[in-house]
């Protein structure tokens, strides 16, 4: 598992290699699922965005 680092905005590897920014949904999903929200908040959280 990669252990990933911010740095100016951009998310880089440990390796020096940029990866793409993570989209909005994405971040929503993994956020509720840390809250440990159900699946149908997650739902209707996802349709309002």
């Amino acid at each position: 598992m990669d252990t990933f680092t911010k740095s100016s905005g951009n998310c880089v590897n440990a390796g020096g290699a940029a990866r793409p920014p993570r989209r909005l949904l994405e971040q929503l999903s993994d956020r509720i699922r840390v809250k440990h929200y159900s699946i149908r908040t997650e739902q209707a959280y996802s349709d309002w965005v």
